[in-house]
């Protein structure tokens, strides 16, 4: 299942990975506590900064 980190505030990916999970403060500290796109500080409580996410695809099951 694909695994998406991305900023709050504006949107931008910051990580995706279908093979991999990296810990939340690892990913922000490779953009040094900054979102490359809007700026926003984004600190390590994860609820207010960023946002993880299950990728887009769904499979869909036939209930019988």
């Amino acid at each position: 299942m694909p695994i998406e980190y991305k900023c709050r505030k504006c949107g931008y990916i910051l990580f995706k990975s279908t093979d991999t999970v990296l810990p939340v403060n690892t990913v922000i500290s490779r953009y040094s506590k900054r979102c490359p796109k809007c700026g926003k500080v984004l600190s390590f409580n994860v609820f207010e900064d960023v946002k993880i996410e299950a990728g887009s695809r769904r499979r869909r099951r036939v209930l019988t």
